[in-house]
């Protein structure tokens, strides 16, 4: 009998031993289960900001060059050089993404003291992304699984690095109207935001090496906030370009360029990022 009663209590243990390690996934649908691990994987966004470029004041021989930011007393008209692109971002998991972005960014500067000049810059890169904290959903856990959680933050910093390629004219036609923003025509304008214009060989290209910090909060089930400081080290032609004077004929020609230069450029934005994936039940909310 006492023998018999030992042998219900380890039964009853065992029972009981089985039972607290298979009850998280006791119950649940295969579709259930597989929400714990499914990551909104395809993002996308849109995103605006302000850059600054420094290129070499000495881009070919004997041609000096400012270069006009937001940080420089020589832009006091229209000195913010605005950018604005999108993003797509592929993550792996809370830690690891690829993402491919485009940002349109304007060049001003100044050329052996008085002429001045507009240029466009797309930057176009390749980064893989480290989040610093598992970035994701806050809380979330499958429908029917009592125990299994997930928690992910809903904020973090991350870090990037990648390769990348400016895209710009190779010539670009000096500034009418004068300096005074009060004398500028439409023409002037429009000279301003300048156009890429890759007819006749016009296109430029030079790379560079991108490495990025910010942060990415998730503020709903399938949108998030980033913000990104972005340092970009280039080599190669200068991609403000050549110039041409006001008849079209060329002051600085492209091709003489220093082909082994190293220019530098940092761009800060902010963004709207769409995640694209399945909601999940939420333990707490945002």
């Amino acid at each position: 009998m006492r023998d018999f009663k030992k042998l219900i209590v380890l039964l009853l243990v065992i029972g009981v031993s089985s039972s607290m390690e298979a009850k998280p996934f006791k119950g649940a649908s295969k579709k259930s289960m597989s929400s714990v691990f499914a990551e909104e994987k395809l993002e996308l966004g849109l995103q605006v900001g302000v850059g600054f470029h420094f290129g070499n004041g000495n881009p070919a021989d004997g041609v000096e060059r400012s270069y006009q930011n937001a940080l420089s007393s020589l832009a006091d008209d229209f000195p913010t050089m605005e950018t604005f692109g999108a993003i797509a971002r592929y993550s792996f998991d809370y830690r690891w993404a690829v993402q491919l972005q485009g940002m349109r960014q304007r060049l001003y500067f100044k050329e052996m003291s008085s002429s001045y000049f507009y240029n466009a810059m797309w930057d176009i890169d390749v980064m893989v992304e480290y989040n610093i904290l598992p970035y994701g959903l806050r809380a979330h856990r499958p429908w029917g699984v009592k125990g299994l959680r997930i928690r992910p933050y809903s904020i973090t910093p991350y870090v990037a690095i990648g390769v990348g390629v400016a895209l710009s004219n190779k010539h670009v036609t000096v500034r009418t109207g004068g300096e005074n923003y009060q004398n500028w025509t439409p023409e002037s304008l429009r000279q301003m935001y300048t156009m890429i214009d890759p007819a006749n060989g016009n296109l430029a290209a030079s790379f560079y090496l991108p490495m990025a910090v910010g942060f990415k909060w998730r503020m709903a089930y399938n949108w998030q906030l980033k913000a990104s400081c972005q340092y970009h080290l280039g080599v190669g032609r200068d991609p403000s370009g050549g110039t041409k004077n006001a008849d079209g004929i060329i002051m600085t020609n492209y091709a003489d360029l220093h082909n082994k230069a190293v220019w530098n450029n940092l761009v800060l934005s902010v963004g709207v990022v769409y995640s694209f994936g399945e909601h999940k039940r939420m333990l707490a909310g945002y």
